[in-house]
């Protein structure tokens, strides 16, 4: 059955708010990091991702403090000397660094000499960046600097290094901006890369959706979109040791390479077990790339400008949520069982979609997401369609079972899309049938074996009725109207209600020769009107009550036949002739009738009885 648009808006309403306390009990995606992941396994790095076959820049270069260098030259102490720091300082600087990242905080003032020898060098080289770190509460609501280098106002510029964890403690995302009123708003990555391009950290323009980080002159600024609490995803090179890395203390001999150092970025940090300084990220999930080698993938990307972005947050939640109502009213609309083969393949095609615009262009959208839209706008559709034919069929039940047979009630119940209770245009064919001489037998009869006699007769009747496919509308006293077509139509409906009141006519035969058997029948005679066209079928009556009926002039031309047919006529209106198979019955023309109460005419003809033998039913008199 049709759905109301009422009805439809209702799905739609049912299908946004389930979705929305699914994104609320997902914490606003469903296997978002799960689907981040599939999708870098499936493309590889960004250069993949980003469909760029150039081979991976080279500016960056990591200078690992690892577990050669702990040997060779930490001594007996527990720590790696600050002046084993200060002589890689000017060594990196004499081969030519264009900068350097400090991934280690000397936060903490140690030794005098110590802490003399890497002041000096920082203030010698004049371009070391050095790091601090923040304390937060995951959303960056509450933000504070907990340490920073001793020597940081002599450095060339500071940036933090923290990185938010995913609840499943992997990394992700990066922050490399923070608004809030700190000393230091951008990341190590992200001062070590304007430094490089000759910017300060004043000139990056933060907007809530997105970054404009100024690049070199004459290049324009690069635009990286936000998420909805200010971090971008990263742009993944690869695992670890995919970013080109130098042992310290192999930079720290005589003969090392200047070619390795020269005009690069240099990120010096730990990377042995015991810094324990290293991520699980989608290509390390074991937990083992190293911070260091972390912010040089963010550093590279920022340079390559290879870094994807997500749709995420309240527009993405928004737009789900839409979508969902939209998929619950389509399906509603369409029928839930026509509407899965549209949702379906629309399904199947979010893989291609999601796939392609990483691929293509970096894009992230969250394909569970998208799918949980479909399955449960469909779902609710489903639900909310069941929920509705249970009450129609309840109404219909309620309706019709006193008024068609149980076959025809099972037909309505199980396609209630046939009945049009608001009210609709049908071709119908529709029966009276009253019994003559009604006032005598009331005044001969009292009123208890008025009534016997009366249910025996309708009792015969409507079950004759019913066996023709026909729906009895009423008792009209002595009484009756019936019709045919509607709400199921059959195709020979003139027919069956031809049928049906010759199968009356003879049936009044055998309730008399009973009656005659047990004493007496008073019913002597009826009269039959039948026509048919187009009628409108609905409910009608008031709030209190209802009746599922037919209105017309279909319905009047019927009864004025009816009343016009002499004891023992069948009178059925020329749109009933046209419409009876031919020798099939007896049929006689009685010319065009006046009809009270009409303006023009109505061509009437006499139902004789049956065709090509003697007639099975009493000869009318005349």
């Amino acid at each position: 059955m049709r759905r109301s648009l009422r009805q439809l808006l209702m799905m739609g309403f049912i299908g946004a708010v389930s979705m929305v306390v699914i994104l609320i009990i997902s914490w606003g995606g469903i296997l978002n990091s799960w689907s981040l992941d599939w999708l870098w396994r499936i493309n590889g790095p960004i250069k993949a991702a980003m469909g760029s076959s150039a081979r991976l820049d080279s500016q960056v270069v990591v200078a690992a403090v690892d577990n050669r260098t702990l040997r060779k030259l930490r001594g007996d102490k527990l720590r790696l000397s600050r002046e084993v720091y200060a002589r890689l300082i000017d060594r990196l600087t004499e081969l030519g660094a264009r900068f350097i990242g400090l991934d280690i905080t000397f936060d903490n003032s140690g030794d005098p000499a110590e802490d003399r020898a890497i002041l000096e060098a920082v203030i010698r080289s004049g371009r070391v960046v050095t790091n601090c770190f923040l304390m937060n509460d995951e959303v960056f609501s509450k933000v504070w600097v907990e340490g920073r280098a001793f020597f940081h106002g002599k450095a060339f510029a500071e940036g933090f290094v923290d990185q938010p964890l995913d609840g499943d403690h992997f990394i992700r995302r990066t922050r490399l901006y923070s608004p809030d009123d700190l000393p230091t708003h951008v990341s190590l990555s992200l001062a070590l890369f304007l430094a490089a391009c000759e910017r300060v950290p004043s000139e990056v323009e933060y907007h809530r959706s997105f970054l404009l980080l100024p690049r070199v002159k004459g290049v324009s600024p690069l635009n990286l979109p936000l998420d909805y609490i200010g971090r971008s995803l990263i742009g993944f090179v690869g695992g670890p040791g995919t970013i080109a890395s130098v042992s310290v203390c192999d930079v720290l001999e005589p003969d090392f390479p200047v070619d390795k150092i020269r005009d690069k970025i240099i990120l010096v940090g730990g990377v042995a077990e015991e810094f324990r300084d290293s991520f699980h990220t989608p290509f390390s999930p074991k937990g083992d790339l190293p911070g260091v080698e972390l912010h040089a993938q963010v550093l590279h990307s920022l340079f390559t400008g290879g870094i994807p972005y997500e749709w995420a947050g309240p527009t993405w939640w928004l737009t789900i949520v839409g979508l969902t109502a939209a998929i619950a009213v389509f399906s509603g609309w369409r029928k839930p069982e026509r509407a899965i083969f549209w949702v379906i393949p629309a399904a199947i095609g979010v893989v291609p979609l999601v796939l392609s615009l990483f691929t293509m262009s970096g894009m992230f959208i969250n394909p569970f997401d998208l799918w949980a839209a479909f399955s449960i706008g469909w779902v609710c559709a489903t639900a909310m369609d069941t929920f509705y034919l249970r009450g129609e069929k309840t109404t219909i039940a309620r309706l019709f079972h006193r008024y068609v047979s149980p076959n025809l009630l099972n037909q309505l119940l199980e396609h209630p899309e046939a009945i049009a209770l608001g009210g609709a245009r049908r071709q119908a064919v529709v029966l009276f049938a009253d019994v003559r001489g009604f006032t005598r037998i009331c005044e001969e009869r009292k009123p208890e074996e008025v009534i016997t006699f009366l249910n025996t007769y309708f009792t015969v009747v409507t079950q004759i009725i019913f066996d023709h496919g026909g729906v009895l509308d009423k008792y009209i006293g002595d009484g009756l109207m019936a019709f045919f077509g509607v709400p199921i139509a059959q195709g020979n409906e003139a027919e069956q209600a031809v049928r049906a009141a010759l199968a009356i006519r003879q049936s009044l035969v055998k309730l008399k020769a009973q009656g005659q058997a047990a004493g007496d029948f008073p019913i002597k005679e009826i009269g039959i009107g039948i026509n048919g066209g187009e009628v409108v079928v609905g409910n009608v009556g008031s709030e209190v009550h209802q009746e599922y009926t037919l209105l017309g002039d279909t319905v009047n031309v019927a009864a004025r036949l009816e009343s016009s047919a002499r004891s023992g006529e069948v009178l059925i209106a020329g749109w009933i002739k046209q419409r009876l198979p031919d020798g099939v019955f007896r049929v006689e023309a009685r010319g065009a009738m006046q009809v009270k109460g009409r303006k023009g005419e109505v061509e009437a003809f006499e139902v004789l009885g049956w065709g090509g033998q003697e007639s099975q039913t009493q000869t009318p008199q005349r």
